[in-house]
């Protein structure tokens, strides 16, 4: 506030982080052998940095568009949600419920479970007869699973995205194979 006692555009303060890029990225990488067997695991996160629900999630109507099911379930309605954490749906622009304010802005915090690897290396002493060098069996996995600190808006959104619908998450990937060396 800047002490005039009227409230206008001067009195704008930014608040969240800014950039809309982590602050602080982390990152966790285990692995284990044993007897053969191969576990690694990566673990990836950002801390201490802020996104603001925009476009098409903020007004679902907008350019013949479809509203998520948030929109729904969240929506304010005088009779049957007055707890409802979102605005009320309406076809159209609301102009108030598009403004920049803290409502649609998030502090994220997110932890990635972004690899998971294991394999398994036959005895080189049972390939040997057959004329194979190496037989390894794997699984490997990617994006499997987030954490995050959006809340009702967790489902929504990937963490590491400008929070708008019209993103795609990132795919989760599941991958077997075979490596022989002859």
């Amino acid at each position: 506030m800047n002490g005039d006692d009227v409230i206008t555009w001067a009195d704008q303060e930014e608040i969240g982080y800014g950039t809309g890029e982590p602050d602080l990225n982390f990152g966790l990488n285990l692995g284990v052998d044993y007897k053969g067997f191969s576990l690694g695991i990566l673990f990836q996160g950002g801390y201490m940095f802020s996104g603001n629900i925009s476009g098409l999630a903020r007004v679902p109507y907008q350019n013949n568009s479809s509203p998520l099911e948030i929109h729904w379930d969240e929506r304010f309605h005088e009779t049957k949600n007055p707890d409802g954490t979102q605005p009320a749906v309406s076809m159209g622009l609301r102009e108030h419920n598009d403004k920049f304010s803290d409502f649609w802005l998030r502090s994220i915090t997110y932890l990635r479970l972004e690899n998971v690897n294991l394999s398994y290396s036959l005895p080189k002493d049972w390939l040997s007869p057959v004329g194979i060098k190496n037989l390894n069996l794997f699984i490997a996995a990617q994006n499997l699973a987030v954490i995050s600190n959006l809340g009702i808006w967790a489902s929504e959104f990937d963490p590491e995205a400008p929070l708008t619908n019209n993103n795609y998450p990132p795919h989760r990937t599941i991958t077997f194979g075979v490596n022989a060396a002859f």
